[in-house]
């Protein structure tokens, strides 16, 4: 799945526009937002498969529900290690919700979903 946001150069010029035409704090936020949510370095190759989907395929959803809650576990243990939790606590939540999204069987509910 190829977007805007995962495709660097055209990241870069959209992130650019947005300085551009507003305040650099949302901005930032955009931009941390995104870190969280869709990397581009969680996908490889030139299909854009992302590790978790590769890792559901492979192990199954039960064993990817189990993943991200010890990953959820892991980020919020950590958090208060960094200069900036903020980006741990997102990252613990992201987890969380896609937990919640296999356990429910919910795909609407997938955190990389934006509605």
């Amino acid at each position: 799945m190829t977007n805007a946001f995962t495709t660097p150069p055209l990241k870069s010029a959209i992130l650019d526009k947005l300085a551009a035409e507003h305040d650099a704090e949302i901005v930032e936020r955009i931009a941390s937002d995104y870190l969280v949510e869709r990397p581009a370095h969680y996908a490889a190759g030139d299909n854009d498969i992302e590790c978790i989907d590769a890792m559901r395929a492979a192990f199954g959803s039960e064993s990817v529900r189990i993943f991200c809650e010890l990953n959820t576990f892991k980020y919020i243990w950590r958090m208060h290690q960094k200069s900036s939790s903020l980006h741990d606590k997102k990252k613990a939540l992201w987890y969380l919700k896609f937990a919640l999204s296999l356990e429910e069987g919910a795909a609407e509910k997938d955190p990389r979903i934006v509605s």
